[in-house]
């Protein structure tokens, strides 16, 4: 005879339609509040990177380094915010949102701790690649968590907000930071982001898990249910699994993805020449209006991956667009002063707006031959 534990289905959905426990049948307030999260966190990271750039001056006075090298902290902090999503993006999919937001947010802190105590260059530079290397899941795990939470026909609003964020930070980071470094000096941008996070964890102190896999395995243990959801691996088996279906993914979505490929390759170098001018809008203003600090400092992509890949692949492919445009974002700047010294103000704002008129195509393409490229796709498409 068997056991009611023999009988019982496997664990791969939700019991029902209306399941309290699915995120997609929680109330609006708490669909509101769990989208402010990664919200918040993602204006806290990506503010992170341009409030920085004020601060260049200061650091070449005080530690006694060219421009070029005073700019390290802020490319490095741009190269870490691309290397993080490629672990931090599918360790969500592995150990779910909330497990991951949360660790990371801790150490991106410590790190942003240690850059404003930082007594050289080359401390400053490893504590904030390391502080961009643990605030990226603010970039590459948002999306996810939208949509975990929002039904597709609810999802526009919520994601353009995520999607809006990554620029609203980094617009205001050179305003904040300019004020801040004339008033108090540059370690005050390193202590001013600190509280901002702090503010921003304690905010977040009430979340709740949201990756439907995660919460479906929960309840399998919980209740002795077998079924794919609730099986218990072997740790080989497991760390097999991390590495080759989940850490390695962004990487060979970017390569045989052509919807992946190519929308990374647009977000990326449009990203890429808005950091530039992070870059250049010093340069420009100070040498052509001579305008102080604190005046030039006023100077100053996931809708459609998840819509196409859904939940539990879509967080890889958001990372994918994560990393390619914090890579571009974090070289480009590194040459933009001395292209903009050899070509003029001219032709150097005319060939960074060249790229971008090349790269308007790539849009119309992805509408044009989309359909085409998801049934080519190695992947599960909607």
């Amino acid at each position: 005879m068997q056991s009611a534990l023999e009988k019982a289905p496997p664990m791969e959905d939700w019991n029902e339609p209306n399941d309290p426990e699915n995120p997609l049948n929680w109330t609006m307030g708490k669909k509101i509040y769990h989208t402010a999260i990664p919200s918040v966190f993602a204006f806290v990271v990506t503010m992170a990177s341009s409030i920085y750039i004020p601060a260049i001056q200061d650091i070449q006075q005080q530690f006694h380094v060219s421009a070029t090298v005073s700019l390290l902290p802020y490319s490095f902090y741009v190269l870490g915010q691309a290397l993080g999503p490629v672990l931090a993006a599918p360790m969500s999919e592995t150990f779910g949102r909330r497990g991951t937001y949360i660790p990371y947010i801790l150490l991106y802190a410590l790190f942003i701790l240690g850059s404003g105590f930082s007594q050289d260059i080359a401390s400053l530079v490893i504590c904030r690649f390391f502080a961009g290397v643990f605030g990226s899941p603010a970039l590459s795990v948002g999306g996810g968590t939208i949509a975990d939470i929002w039904a597709p026909q609810d999802r526009g609003i919520p994601m353009a907000l995520v999607v809006l964020v990554p620029f609203l930070g980094p617009s205001l980071g050179p305003i904040i930071g300019s004020y801040t470094v004339r008033a108090r000096g540059w370690r005050w941008t390193q202590w001013i982001l600190l509280f901002i996070t702090i503010a921003a964890g304690a905010f977040a102190v009430g979340m709740k898990e949201t990756y439907k896999k995660v919460l479906l395995t929960r309840r399998a243990k919980q209740l002795g249910v077998p079924g794919s959801v609730g099986i218990k691996h072997s740790t080989s088996k497991d760390i097999n699994i991390l590495l080759t279906a989940t850490l390695f993914r962004p990487w060979r979505m970017f390569f045989t993805e052509a919807i992946v490929g190519a929308f990374a390759f647009y977000v990326g170098f449009n990203f890429a020449i808005y950091y530039s001018f992070f870059a250049a809008l010093p340069y420009i203003f100070l040498k052509v209006y001579n305008f102080n600090l604190g005046s030039r400092g006023l100077m100053a992509y996931s809708l459609y991956m998840f819509d196409v890949y859904g939940a539990r692949v879509g967080a890889s492919a958001t990372a994918t667009v994560a990393m390619l445009r914090s890579l571009l974002g974090a070289a480009f700047p590194l040459f933009t002063i001395q292209m903009y010294e050899r070509l003029g103000i001219g032709w150097a704002t005319s060939l960074l707006g060249f790229i971008v008129l090349l790269l308007s195509v790539v849009p119309w393409a992805l509408y044009r031959f989309g359909p085409i490229m998801r049934k080519r796709s190695n992947y599960p498409t909607q």
